[in-house]
């Protein structure tokens, strides 16, 4: 099966579409949050770790930035940390 939704929608006039952008900070701010945590050494650290991410997503649930809340609220949830 041939994606052409995925081949002509990624660029427009040779820039990345919009969408495309958002669905890789979507996915960049995600990796980001699983990394912090997984590479915390200590227990103690990485418990605190999480708090801060569940801050963080509270706050941008807060300020109505929905697709970044949605994006850590994903991490917490990967097979990484759970």
């Amino acid at each position: 099966l041939l994606c052409r939704w995925e081949k002509d929608k990624r660029e427009v006039h040779g820039k990345p579409s919009r969408i495309f952008q958002c669905v890789q900070r979507w996915v960049l701010l995600g990796d980001w949050v699983q990394t912090e945590i997984v590479c915390s050494a200590k227990l103690k650290t990485r418990i605190n770790v999480v708090r801060r991410m569940i801050d963080l997503a509270s706050e941008l649930w807060m300020r109505g930035n929905f697709q970044s809340c949605t994006s850590v609220v994903s991490a917490l949830q990967s097979a990484a940390i759970s």
